[in-house]
């Protein structure tokens, strides 16, 4: 079977991450995967040309399912993909996408072809059913990891590194995570930081944090993308994730499947499974941020052993090769080979 993912343009990030994830997957059970951009680097992004590209990849792939991820590879795969082809459209954004007046209406058409909603989050299924009531629920699967990451080995008194793994983004927080990196380096120098991930250099935000990272002395610890996430998670002691909302992190979710403590907003913990722990503080504040992870180091062996605890449970339950099967039963696809 030829399977078409749809992503906006070529970047690093959580939809991404699944993408990349789900491939891997089809292809260990004899699938094609292919994968698409709406906007390739370098391509006209109107409408018309937008639409055009589209139909010429699907004419020219001809695939038997398509998986589009975000709000426009949505939208202009329900307006291009043909009727016959089974379609699954991936809700990935944090936010609510259709508090947009505009990505209301642009939902519209979708109602004259067969497709289904996936939402990654609980809050996702919600927000869509509030706007569209009349339509069929979201389906929902979560985002999966990979089933090939290492356990956390070892057990120190105290921990030392604390590892941050995702974009550099506004979305994360960065102005909040150097606050706190900041403020922990004068309480407890012994702590080493850093945040393993691609930096959006496009974002003036970033642009400036980044400025600010080199004023304060920190830019160092902004390492760049991770070349081997699980052994990078494995080799930290703590995950501080700074972001303020997400819709389903993996990143979150590696360490937890790694063993690794976390510590994250309220807003986030509040997307993952209640059995999975997390110190959490209030969204967007330094001081309650600085305080959760001073928690989690002064209590490391209780909380590392109810990390590593649940660990096996967040593998079994958010396992990809899970998660990839579940697409294609949705589709309505055999899962096993059709060459």
């Amino acid at each position: 079977m030829k399977i078409l993912q749809l992503l906006l343009r070529p970047q690093i990030g959580g939809a991404e991450t699944l993408v990349a994830g789900l491939a891997t997957e089809w292809r260990r059970m004899g699938h094609d995967s292919e994968l698409a951009y709406l906007d390739p680097e370098g391509e006209p992004t109107g409408r018309l040309a937008r639409g055009r590209r589209l139909h010429r990849t699907i004419r020219a792939i001809a695939p038997d399912l398509v998986v589009s991820h975000s709000a426009l590879p949505n939208l202009y795969s329900s307006l291009v993909t043909p009727r016959r082809t089974p379609l699954l459209s991936v809700l990935h954004s944090a936010t609510d996408d259709f508090a947009s007046s505009l990505l209301r209406t642009a939902e519209a058409p979708s109602r004259r072809r067969g497709r289904t909603v996936i939402a990654v989050s609980r809050k996702q299924v919600d927000e869509y059913v509030a706007h569209f009531p009349r339509r069929p629920r979201p389906v929902l699967i979560p985002n999966g990891i990979s089933d090939d990451l290492p356990r956390k080995a070892g057990a120190p008194s105290r921990p030392v590194r604390v590892i941050t793994m995702a974009r550099v983004a506004g979305q994360k927080e960065p102005e909040l995570w150097l606050d706190v990196v900041e403020r922990l380096s004068s309480l407890d120098p012994a702590l080493e930081f850093s945040w393993a991930g691609p930096v959006l250099d496009s974002d003036p935000r970033i642009a400036r944090f980044r400025s600010d990272a080199r004023t304060r002395g920190f830019a160092h610890l902004l390492t760049g993308p991770s070349a081997d996430v699980g052994a990078d998670l494995a080799a930290a002691d703590i995950c501080f994730h700074p972001s303020s909302r997400e819709a389903h992190s993996i990143g979150v979710l590696e360490a937890a499947a790694v063993g690794l403590p976390v510590v994250c907003s309220e807003d986030v913990a509040a997307t993952l499974q209640s059995y999975v722990p997390a110190a959490t503080f209030a969204s967007g504040d330094p001081s309650s941020a600085v305080a959760a992870v001073r928690a989690v180091v002064d209590d490391y062996p209780a909380v590392l052993g109810a990390a590593q605890g649940t660990a096996e449970r967040v593998r079994a339950e958010f396992s990809i090769s899970a998660t990839a099967i579940a697409y294609l039963r949705v589709a309505g696809v055999d899962g096993r080979s059709t060459s």
